[in-house]
C-alpha cells in the first residue's frame, strides 16, 4: 500500500460454536495482525446463535495498558443498529494515556535541542522541541528519545534501497515519529508517512561576504569597459597603420590625409595628442587639420572622462561585491559546501546535475557547515541551507556581515513529521498541527530562535579603507615603464641617430 488514507474494517465471523477462549484467542490473534500493520479502526461481528451477536474491538491505549490487543466487546448491551458511528469506530488515539512513544531525535538547532546528559528534567529546545512538548501535552504520552547512531540524522534512501539514520528506525518501526528540519520528498514518501507541512523556510545560498579589492591593472582599466577600449586602440592604430601603408604605395594621397611628409613626426604628433603632450609638428593640409582636431575632442573627451572616474573610484572606495546569483557562482567556479542530507537534496537542481557546479560533502551538521567557509576564505565556497540554519549561526556566535545571502533560493522546504507507514498517529497529530497553524504559534517559536529577518542579524555597513601601497602598484608600473621608454628613446636618439 503506497497511499495513506483513512481504513476502516468491519470483520464478520459466522456462527461461532468453539468455546469462549477458543473465541477470545482467535480475536486475539485478528487484533495482533491488525496492529502489526497498524489498523486500529477495525470490528469484529461475532455471530454466537442465530439471534445474538456481538460485536468486538480492541483499544492499543488505556490507563492500564500500552499497545495492547486484548479484544472488548462493545455491544454488551446496545443493538448494533442502534451504535452511533463513534462507538462502532471510537477515536482510539486522541489520548495516549501517557503511553511512551519512540521518538528518533537528533541535535539540530534551531529546530532540535536535545536535553544535557545531567539534566533532570527532559526538556527540548528548538522550534521543532516546543512543537514536541506540545503534541505530548496534547494527546498526552511520553517521550522516550533516542539518538541514531553514527551520525546519521535524518538518514539517507540509497539508491541499493538501503535506508539510514532516522528514516531506517521509522521504516523499522523501531521509532515511531522523527522530526527536526524534515523536508517532505516523494522519495520518502514511498517508505515513510509523513504529517501536513506545518513551516516553511527557504532554502537559500550562501557566500562569506568579503569584498575584494580591485587589483592594480583592473584599477587602470575600471573607468572604460572593453568596448571603449577596443575603440580608443583602433582609433589609435587605424591612422599610423594607414600613415604606413599609404606613404610606400601613394605619396599623394598621404600628404593630403596627414599633411606631414615623415611618418615619425606623424606617429609622433598622434601618439602626443593622446597623451596630453605638446605636439611639435602640424599638417599643413586643412583636411590634416580637420582630423587632427577630431582626434584633439575625442581624447580631451575621454581624458577627461578617464580622470573623472579615476578619481570617484579612488574616493568612494569601490571593491568587488560578492556574488549574488547562483550563475555568478557557476561563472566563478565556486563549490558547494553540504552535508550527506543536504546533498541528497540538491542533487535534483539542474545546475548540479549538469555539472555545472559541483557539491563538496562534507560529515558536518547543517549549522557546522559555515564554519567551513570561514576556515578557508580563501577557497571559493559557497554552501546551501535553509535560511533559519545561518539566522541561528550569526546569532549564536555573533558573525554579524560575515555571510552574504545569494538573491537565488533553491527551493521552499516544507517541514514535516514523519511517521511510520500508515501510522495510527496520523490523523491526530494533523488535528493538533492544524490547529497551531492558524494560531500563529510555530511562527512565534521560530522568532524567538532565529530572526524573522535575517537582514536585521548582518551588518551591511562598509567602512572605508584608506589606500594602501599595493592598490597603487598598476600606476608605478606605468609610470616607471614610461621612464624606461623615454629612456630608451632618448638613448637612441643620442648615440645612434
Amino acid at each position: 500500500m503506497q497511499m495513506d488514507f483513512s481504513e476502516y474494517y468491519l470483520i464478520i465471523l459466522h456462527r461461532m460454536t468453539s468455546s469462549p477462549q477458543n473465541l477470545h484467542s482467535e480475536l486475539q490473534q485478528i487484533f495482533d495482525y491488525c496492529w502489526s500493520h497498524y489498523i486500529i479502526n477495525v470490528a469484529v461481528l461475532v455471530e454466537v446463535n442465530p439471534n445474538d451477536i456481538e460485536l468486538y474491538t480492541y483499544f492499543p491505549f488505556s490507563r492500564h495498558h500500552c499497545k495492547s490487543v486484548e479484544p472488548k466487546q462493545i455491544n454488551p448491551k446496545n443493538s448494533i443498529p442502534q451504535m452511533h458511528s463513534s462507538t462502532l469506530f471510537p477515536n482510539k488515539v486522541k489520548n495516549l494515556y501517557g503511553c511512551p512513544l519512540s521518538v528518533a531525535l537528533f541535535n539540530v538547532p534551531p529546530y532540535i535541542i536535545l536535553p544535557r546528559p545531567n539534566q533532570s528534567e527532559l526538556l527540548f529546545g528548538g522550534t521543532e522541541g516546543q512543537l514536541l512538548h506540545l503534541l505530548a501535552n496534547e494527546i498526552n504520552f511520553t517521550v522516550d528519545y533516542f539518538v541514531p547512531p553514527n551520525n546519521e540524522l535524518r538518514g539517507l534512501v540509497l539508491e541499493n534501497g538501503t535506508l539510514t539514520g532516522a528514516i531506517k528506525f521509522l521504516n523499522e518501526k523501531v521509532a515511531d515519529l522523527s522530526l527536526g528540519s524534515f523536508r517532505r520528498t516523494r522519495q520518502r514518501s514511498t517508505i515513510l508517512t509523513s504529517t501536513s507541512s506545518f513551516y516553511q523556510n527557504k532554502h537559500v545560498l550562501t557566500v562569506l561576504a568579503k569584498r575584494e579589492n580591485w587589483s592594480s591593472y583592473e584599477t587602470i582599466l575600471y573607468p572604460f569597459n572593453i568596448y571603449v577600449w577596443c575603440s580608443l586602440i583602433i582609433f589609435y592604430l587605424f591612422p599610423i597603420i594607414l600613415a604606413n601603408i599609404l606613404h610606400r604605395i601613394h605619396r599623394q594621397v598621404y600628404r593630403f590625409i596627414f599633411g606631414i611628409s615623415s611618418i615619425d613626426k606623424m606617429t609622433a604628433m598622434w601618439t602626443s595628442i593622446l597623451l596630453q603632450q605638446t605636439a611639435l609638428s602640424i599638417p599643413t593640409a586643412n583636411f590634416a587639420r580637420y582630423i587632427l582636431m577630431m582626434w584633439i575632442l575625442l581624447t580631451l573627451i575621454l581624458r577627461s572622462s578617464y580622470q573623472g572616474l579615476l578619481y570617484d573610484f579612488f574616493n568612494s572606495q569601490k571593491d568587488i561585491p560578492p556574488p549574488s546569483t547562483l550563475a555568478q557562482l557557476v561563472q566563478n567556479k565556486y563549490q558547494i559546501v553540504v552535508s550527506s542530507a543536504t546533498a541528497d537534496t540538491l542533487s535534483e537542481v539542474q545546475d548540479v546535475s549538469d555539472g555545472h557546479i559541483h557539491l563538496l560533502i562534507m560529515n558536518k551538521d547543517d549549522s557546522d557547515i559555515f564554519a567551513v567557509l570561514e576556515e578557508y576564505p580563501h577557497e571559493l565556497y559557497a554552501t546551501s541551507t535553509p535560511l533559519d540554519f545561518l539566522a541561528y549561526y550569526v546569532i549564536q556566535n555573533r558573525k554579524y556581515g560575515v555571510f552574504h545571502v545569494l538573491k537565488d533560493e533553491m527551493f521552499l522546504q516544507h517541514n514535516c513529521i514523519y511517521l511510520t507507514k500508515h501510522s495510527f498517529l496520523l490523523l491526530t497529530i494533523n488535528d493538533v498541527l492544524f490547529t497551531l497553524e492558524g494560531s500563529g504559534i510555530v511562527k512565534y517559536w521560530r522568532n524567538s530562535f532565529a530572526q524573522n529577518k535575517l537582514e536585521n542579524t548582518m551588518d551591511t555597513t562598509q567602512k572605508e579603507k584608506p589606500l594602501n601601497i599595493n592598490q597603487m602598484h598598476g600606476i608605478f608600473v606605468v609610470q616607471y615603464g614610461m621612464w624606461m621608454i623615454a629612456l630608451l628613446v632618448f638613448l637612441i636618439e643620442r648615440y645612434w641617430i
